[in-house]
């Protein structure tokens, strides 16, 4: 399998990675990665920013085909999900209904990667 492999900071401080493994353009796992800034937090702020984050994501982390890790650690708070078998047409189903995919089909990694750079990630 191939891979590829994004990354952004976005204006709030937050960073971004998503890689992707793929073959044939047709992207088989991805695992995207948030790294989002705690440093200078108290322990009830950073449980209270987690517990958003998980409230925000629930709908995610409800998905067959979606695990989602959270940990925090002194100056972030790591939020990993990962979606396995997504070329599957009941996964990809799954993430369209659920708003994460625009077009009810295979992901393309060569439109995904065209998306990403002019969002302004870079390839890693």
């Amino acid at each position: 399998m191939d891979m590829a492999s994004f990354a952004s900071k976005q204006a709030n401080g937050i960073i971004c990675c998503s890689d992707y493994g793929y073959k044939d353009d047709v992207v088989k796992q991805w695992v995207e990665t948030m790294y989002i800034p705690v440093s200078g937090l108290t322990e009830a702020e950073k449980a209270k920013a987690e517990n958003e984050m998980k409230t925000q994501f629930a709908v995610l982390d409800a998905l067959a085909c979606c695990t989602a890790n959270y940990k925090m650690g002194t100056n972030y708070l790591t939020v990993t999900f990962t979606y396995k078998d997504v070329d599957q047409a009941a996964n990809y189903g799954e993430l369209y209904n659920a708003g994460i995919l625009q077009t009810n089909t295979f992901i393309s990694m060569s439109a995904t990667e065209s998306t990403l750079l002019s969002q302004g990630f870079v390839k890693k």
